[in-house]
C-alpha cells in the first residue's frame, strides 16, 4: 500500500507513521476495525470520506482521522496505561465505572464535584491495567443496560452524569474484569462491598 505525501505528513504530525497503518482497502468497516486492532493498528486505510477525500481512518469507529482529528485523543487514551475504578453512593444506589491516572482519589473528587447529585461516593475497586479506557469503553457497553443518565449542577452549570449504573458493585467489577488482558489487573484492591 502506497501511502500519499500528504498521508506521511499527517500521521508524523499526530506521532504515527506508516506502520502503525493497516491497509484496509479490500475490508468492510467492521473487519477493518477488528483487523486493526488485533495487529495493534491504530488507523486504517479504506475508502475515501465524502468531505475531503481523505482514507485514513481511526479504529475506533472508523471515522477519518484528517477530517476528525480529536478523535486521536480518544484512540490514544484506549490504549495507555492507567486505573479503572467502581465507586459506589449509597444515596443514589449506583455504581460508577471510569477510568484515571488519579484512580485512588478519584471519590474525593466526585464528591466534590457532587457528581451526579451525591456526595457520598466512595472508592470500592480499582485496578492497575495496560489499556484503561479501553477497559473502561467496553465495560460501559456490557453495563449499557444498567446505565443512568442523571442531570446535576456542577459550579452553576447543568452537567449530565454519564457514567452510572444501577447495578451490584460485584456487577460492576465483573464488567471490568471481563475486558482485562491475560496477566492482567497488574495490581488491584478492593474495598468493603
Amino acid at each position: 500500500m502506497q501511502l500519499s505525501a500528504s498521508e506521511l505528513a499527517f500521521l508524523k504530525s499526530i506521532g504515527f507513521g506508516a506502520g502503525d497503518v493497516l491497509d484496509a482497502r479490500t475490508m468492510s468497516k467492521t473487519t477493518a476495525i477488528a483487523t486493526a486492532k488485533a495487529q495493534g493498528k491504530a488507523l486504517y486505510v479504506a475508502g475515501e470520506c465524502t468531505k475531503a477525500r481523505h482514507r485514513l481512518k481511526f479504529r475506533s469507529g472508523g471515522h477519518c482521522a484528517q477530517c476528525v482529528p480529536m478523535r486521536q485523543t480518544f484512540q490514544k487514551r484506549q490504549d495507555i496505561s492507567g486505573g479503572v475504578y467502581v465507586c459506589a453512593s449509597n444515596s443514589l444506589g449506583l455504581v460508577k465505572v471510569g477510568s484515571s491516572t488519579e484512580f485512588k482519589t478519584r471519590a474525593k473528587k466526585l464528591n466534590f464535584e457532587g457528581y451526579a447529585g451525591a456526595k457520598d461516593w466512595r472508592l470500592v475497586y480499582w485496578a492497575t491495567v495496560s489499556n484503561s479506557g479501553r477497559v473502561e469503553s467496553s465495560a460501559h457497553s456490557q453495563l449499557n443496560p444498567y446505565v443512568r443518565r442523571l442531570s446535576y449542577s456542577r459550579d452553576g452549570h447543568h452537567q449530565t452524569a454519564y457514567e452510572c449504573f444501577a447495578c451490584t458493585i460485584t456487577v460492576a467489577i465483573a464488567a471490568l474484569r471481563k475486558e482485562m488482558q491475560a496477566g492482567e489487573p497488574v495490581e488491584f484492591w478492593k474495598g468493603v462491598v
